[in-house]
Parts: C-alpha cells; structure tokens; sequence
C-alpha cells in the first residue's frame, strides 16, 4: 500500500467508500443493503489490505 504524509499520519492513498455498507446505493445493487457481519468482513478486509481511510459522505440529493 502506498501512503502519504498528512500532518504526521500515514495515510492510504486508496479509501474505503462505505456509503453502500449503509444505504441502499450504488448501480449493481438492487435495493439491498449489505448485511452487518458483511460490512465487517469488508472494513476488516481493507484495514488488513493497508486501507486507512474511509469515506463515510451519503450521495448528494
């Protein structure tokens, strides 16, 4: 994983879009929204990967 220098942190330089964890977003998904041990093994996957950071921004209405 390749990070950058902000303010003393390494910080990934890929996130973690999480917005899809929650609602019910995104084009293949049809309406559904990720179960709960689902979006654990998703977080817990990225943060072994070396992923850092998360967006947590809900799509703009």
């Amino acid at each position: 994983m390749e990070y950058s220098k902000l303010h003393g942190y390494d910080i990934s330089k890929l996130t973690l879009g999480t917005v899809v964890l929650g609602m019910d977003y995104g084009i293949s998904n049809e309406g559904n929204k990720r179960d709960r041990t689902n979006g654990f093994s998703i977080i817990s996957s990225a943060l072994k990967a070396g992923i850092n950071t998360l967006d947590t921004a809900s799509k703009q209405k």
